[in-house]
């Protein structure tokens, strides 16, 4: 029998959908639609619980577009009960809502079941890790919390773990003339790197072992940079090349959403690519980016 297993992953920073349900709600669910992941991971997803303890879930309504039988996971960065700031305008929109609470982060969806971490054979759940938490949360950008999914799934025929992260991005850091600010940039780069070294950590006793390991997100950084240039591919992940390095975001001029996969010699081929058509340009800030791989199981 063989080990090979092909799959559609797609990594896809909703944007618009973060605070609740807008109108680009079913733009961006007719979006994941047509691209019909295997796996999905979604940064800026949100859910909420309202004044009669109703729960709306922008992920659910993913799983059900894709017809996944197994419930995704969100991942929280931000809360309204956790980190209310005054600043935040849905924060404050949820207050006299009467919202029980308002939940902000990644998430990740999948066709095939999840299971522990520890051994496939058995039904487990995803877990939710810091990358950067900030002694104080100020309602902006410079001071959002960073996390990662981690899970495991299992394939049939192989059981990869899967990580869904968002790396930070800094007021000022992109821009022309007096959008940026001075230094901006390279203390970016710098938490990213920080944020990239720590997630290698929490790998690490998978890399020793050459698991095999797909690692996605919005990492606001380009393939150059050093978070990625330095630690990812030097550290034996493959950066799955878009067929057209389209940026996926309109203030940078490359992407800055990837997937990899580890190790690389496990990838028997695949086909990458920037989904930029319309219908993608009209739902999100972000671009979503989508693999189609065959890789050998372990």
């Amino acid at each position: 029998m063989s080990n090979e297993t092909c799959l559609r992953i797609v990594t896809y920073n909703i944007g618009g959908g973060r605070d609740e349900f807008p109108a680009s709600a079913p733009a961006i669910l007719a979006v994941i639609q047509q691209l019909a992941p295997d796996i999905l991971g979604l940064q800026e997803c949100t859910e909420w619980i309202d004044a009669n303890h109703r729960l709306y879930s922008f992920r659910e309504q993913v799983d059900q577009v894709l017809g996944f039988k197994q419930p995704g996971f969100l991942g929280k960065t931000i809360s309204l009960r956790e980190h209310f700031h005054a600043t935040k305008s849905i924060m404050v929109a949820s207050v006299y809502r009467d919202w029980q609470d308002w939940l902000f982060g990644n998430a990740l969806c999948s066709r095939f079941p999840f299971s522990r971490l520890s051994d496939s054979s058995i039904s487990g759940s995803p877990y939710n890790l810091p990358l950067y938490k900030p002694s104080l949360y100020e309602g902006n950008r410079d001071t959002d919390p960073r996390w990662a999914i981690l899970a495991r799934v299992n394939c049939g025929q192989f059981s990869p773990f899967v990580v869904n992260t968002h790396l930070t991005t800094l007021v000022g850091e992109r821009g022309n003339g007096s959008n940026v600010i001075p230094g901006k940039l390279d203390q970016a780069q710098a938490m990213r790197l920080e944020q990239t070294r720590k997630l290698l950590a929490l790998l690490k006793p998978k890399i020793d072992e050459h698991e095999t390991i797909i690692l996605m997100g919005d990492f606001n950084a380009w393939y150059g940079e050093q978070c990625i240039a330095s630690v990812l591919l030097d550290s034996g992940f493959l950066r799955l090349l878009p067929g057209q390095e389209k940026p996926t975001h309109p203030k940078v001029s490359t992407p800055v959403d990837h997937i990899f996969i580890y190790p690389a010699e496990s990838v028997i081929q695949y086909n990458c690519w920037v989904d930029d058509s319309p219908a993608a340009r009209a739902a999100s800030d972000h671009l979503p980016v989508a693999a189609d791989i065959v890789i050998k199981g372990n």
